[in-house]
């Protein structure tokens, strides 16, 4: 990975990862440089065998032409490639080494892939074409000829979800380090709040307590007349002080007339 990193580190951004890289067949890169081989090899082999008096440069110098056409048979099997990145999916196209070119979908801008494998081929060889469509819409980006495109549209998915979910929790957790740290700045401005001491706690005990029984009194209330109590009963008149129920004291001053009722004169 770290020489799949040092090739493409021109496509990825500052703290960027490769995670995996997507391809075709290793078989097709063989049947593209397969005549290479036979046409360089076969003439460097033909010059070295003659000689040709002696001048090896002849058969040196194919020698160097079927080495740079089979490395770049090499060379365009594998940077023609997905690249499956911490950020997201990058589209490499690199045909030639002074021309080249890369489409991008982040994480969050993948929508769905469709996966397409025609022919007898195809479910041979296992290659197939992924077609990737983004959320905000435009074209889509389309990979033909790529190996196991079932598999590999799979890990693609699995693979988002799981960055979604940690930029969810990474971004929630700053927001959770943003509000600690506003606290932390109010306490050393304004130093730390103090609680109320167990007097004032008391107390404010008493007077919430106290204001529930006040409402709950006019309810327990019921109005009752005044009821006296004479006490026993004197021989002659006079007066005499008699309690109300209430605790009021009320001078009574009563009189026994002939027909041995009593008259109060409160």
């Amino acid at each position: 990975m770290y020489f799949a990193h040092f090739v493409f580190r021109s496509f990825l951004e500052d703290g960027e990862r490769i995670i995996m890289i997507f391809r075709r067949p290793f078989l097709f890169v063989l049947m593209k440089i397969k005549w290479r081989i036979v046409l360089w090899g076969g003439l460097t082999m033909l010059f070295w065998f003659l000689d040709f008096y002696g001048q090896d440069w002849i058969w040196m110098f194919f020698l160097v032409v079927a080495i740079y056409k089979v490395a770049a048979g090499f060379f365009w099997w594998y940077t023609r490639a997905i690249l499956m990145t911490s950020e997201g999916l990058i589209f490499v196209y690199w045909p030639r080494f002074f021309y080249r070119r890369a489409d991008r979908i982040d994480w969050h801008n993948l929508d769905e892939i469709e996966v397409e494998r025609i022919g007898a081929k195809s479910f041979a060889l296992n290659y197939g074409t992924l077609r990737f469509q983004k959320v905000n819409g435009g074209e889509q980006i389309e990979e033909k000829c790529m190996a196991s495109p079932n598999k590999t549209g799979r890990k693609i998915e699995n693979f988002k979800e799981l960055m979604l979910d940690e930029k969810n929790f990474m971004e929630e957790s700053a927001l959770k380090d943003l509000l600690g740290k506003v606290a932390l700045k109010h306490v050393e401005d304004h130093g730390q709040p103090s609680r109320p001491q167990e007097a004032q706690f008391n107390k404010l005990k008493e007077r919430v307590h106290g204001k529930k029984e006040q409402e709950e009194e006019p309810k327990n209330q019921r109005t009752e007349e005044p009821k006296f109590s004479l006490g026993n009963r004197d021989a002659g008149g006079g007066k005499k002080s008699h309690k109300i129920t209430g605790g009021e004291d009320v001078d009574i001053e009563k009189e026994l007339d002939d027909t041995g009722g009593i008259e109060l004169d409160l």
